[in-house]
């Protein structure tokens, strides 16, 4: 990646309001840890084909915050739409 995309990221990140993560697996880096760039308050949205990122329950049952997407209900770290055609779903939103 060039240097532009990582400064930039250190600027931009803190800043945002809402993250919208949209058709990914979040397996390649450096775009996996993307969504643990933002402010912990910071709500999450995922549009996709199935959920991904989510975070690791047993991990912060022992007090290690591994960030990613929260789907539990009531949580606005991560809200989810999933659907088998993602594109649709962005034009309908």
């Amino acid at each position: 990646m060039p240097e532009r995309f990582f400064t930039l990221l250190r600027q931009d990140f803190p800043m945002c309001d809402l993250l919208i993560v949209i058709g990914t697996s979040l397996r390649v880096q450096p775009f996996a840890g993307l969504i643990d760039m933002v402010k912990s308050n910071c709500p999450r949205l995922l549009i996709n084909k199935e959920k991904v990122g989510e975070r690791d329950p047993r991990l912060h049952a022992l007090g290690i915050f591994s960030g990613g997407f929260n789907f539990g209900e009531g949580n606005y770290r991560g809200s989810v739409v999933l659907s088998p055609h993602p594109v649709a779903s962005i034009r309908y939103l």
